[in-house]
């Protein structure tokens, strides 16, 4: 774990890894991207080399014969994943602490709905520039069809089998030690969206 304790997920959760899980923290003069030059760490799920407050590493790891992506052409991967599963992986959710949701219990909704407007926006936009792309011939004239789908919908009910697929994943990677069910895990006014 590259991120120090104080600003990873599990020290903001009070997550510990399961007793047979061996983890270690990287030491702070040295990073994922350096440990990886190094032969010090043999891989990483993920590498971020943007300025954020909370990842470390800054090494440009494109183009080093030393490391390379499971998988060889990764867009390739991810677009046969999506078309075997129709999952686009969810990497962030909203959360709301128990007692605020007990308080404010409007909130969920009002939240989910100020996140869907925006997303909305974004994806009318979206449809509005690409829409120079076919009108210039740069891109077939049948495919404008495309940017009528919503790779990232919104809701529990339209996601139901993928936060389903979540919850197993979640125990069979030793993140929870049994299957949530997902009553358990949204806010039942949450269920219709």
């Amino acid at each position: 774990m590259e991120r120090t304790e104080e600003r990873s997920h599990g020290g903001a959760t009070g997550f510990q890894p399961p007793k047979d899980l061996k983890f270690n923290r990287i030491p702070e003069n040295e990073s994922i991207g350096s440990m990886l030059l190094e032969g010090k760490i043999d891989a990483s799920l993920l590498y971020l080399t943007d300025v954020n407050l909370v990842d470390r590493s800054r090494v440009d790891l494109r183009n080093r014969p030393e490391v390379r992506t499971l998988f060889p052409d990764p867009v390739v991967e991810g677009a046969r994943y999506y078309k075997s599963t129709g999952f686009y992986p969810i990497n962030h959710c909203v959360v709301f602490q128990r007692h605020v949701y007990e308080k404010y219990p409007w909130a969920v909704l009002n939240v989910f709905k100020a996140f869907n407007e925006a997303k909305d926006l974004v994806h009318r936009q979206t449809k509005e520039f690409g829409t120079v792309y076919f009108e210039l011939g740069l891109l077939p004239q049948e495919q404008t069809k495309v940017l009528n789908v919503d790779p990232y919908p919104y809701g529990v009910k339209t996601n139901r089998t993928i936060l389903e697929a979540i919850c197993r994943f979640s125990n069979e990677q030793g993140l929870t030690p049994r299957v949530l069910s997902l009553e358990e895990v949204f806010a039942p006014q949450t269920f219709d969206l």
